[in-house]
Parts: structure tokens; C-alpha cells; sequence
């Protein structure tokens, strides 16, 4: 993707306005097709949507004064 490119559709989904693609967006999962407008030509990208770091990974933090900060 280049600045000034035009992202038309996403998975067969038209891009109708900011709304439209976030709601898409934020439902993806895996990698999607996106129809893309650079100048006069149409182009097609896969994008892969990765899951956050927060829910990839879960971490255990143990709040401060709490038994495992206890000294042996």
C-alpha cells in the first residue's frame, strides 16, 4: 500500500466510508482480499490481521503487596 492508494473493497465488502472499514476491519480474522484503486489501476493485496500482543500472549501480573511478593 502507497499513500493516495484507495482501498475499494475488503473480502467483497465496499469501502463506503470510515464506519464501513472499521467495522470490517475490527471483524477480521486470518488474511482478507483488498481491492485497491492507485491512479488508474486496481490492484488486489492480502492482509493479514494479527491478534494484539494482549490477547496473543496473557500475562500474569500479581499486584503489588500480594502473597507473591511475600519474602520466604
Amino acid at each position: 500500500m502507497r499513500e493516495g492508494d484507495v482501498i475499494l473493497e475488503i473480502d467483497g465488502h465496499a469501502m463506503a466510508d470510515k464506519v464501513v472499514y472499521r467495522t470490517v476491519v475490527s471483524g477480521m480474522s486470518g488474511i482478507a482480499r483488498l481491492y485497491v484503486r492507485r491512479g488508474s489501476k486496481a490492484l488486489f493485496f492480502g492482509l493479514r490481521r494479527e491478534a494484539p500482543v494482549a490477547a496473543r500472549e496473557k500475562v500474569l501480573t500479581v499486584p503489588a503487596g500480594s502473597a507473591g511478593d511475600a519474602a520466604p
